[in-house]
């Protein structure tokens, strides 16, 4: 079971970045230098990924939900199945957006305006 404040991965990268910043202020007290320039690069390219994943996360939650860029995104990630749409019913007429004119199922498109 998973706490949900870390499901965001930038917020995981940004503690892996703290943590690194207190081993650093450890190794710092016993003097060894190069394992401190480690630490220190280590959490600086934490807190730069963790920065560009906020920032990502940002313009995604900016983007419109009704353009086509987002609905062929859900499709190609499965999100949208074509189970879920319902099936049309057999015998039932149809109405013509075009003309308002009702046509039987025989016929695959208006018989009055041929759309």
């Amino acid at each position: 079971m998973s706490i949900p404040f870390f499901t965001k991965p930038w917020i995981r990268y940004l503690a892996l970045g703290l943590i690194g910043l207190m081993i650093s202020k450890v190794v710092e007290a016993t003097g060894n230098q190069y394992v401190l320039d480690i630490a220190l690069v280590l959490s600086a390219g934490c807190f730069i990924i963790a920065g560009f994943q906020g920032v990502q996360e940002w313009r995604r939650s900016r983007e419109d939900p009704y353009s086509l860029n987002t609905l062929r995104e859900y499709v190609l990630e499965g999100r949208i199945d074509d189970e879920d749409v319902p099936a049309a019913e057999e015998n039932v007429d149809r109405l013509c957006p075009y003309c308002n004119e009702f046509y039987g199922p025989t016929f695959p498109v208006c018989p009055r305006c041929g759309r």
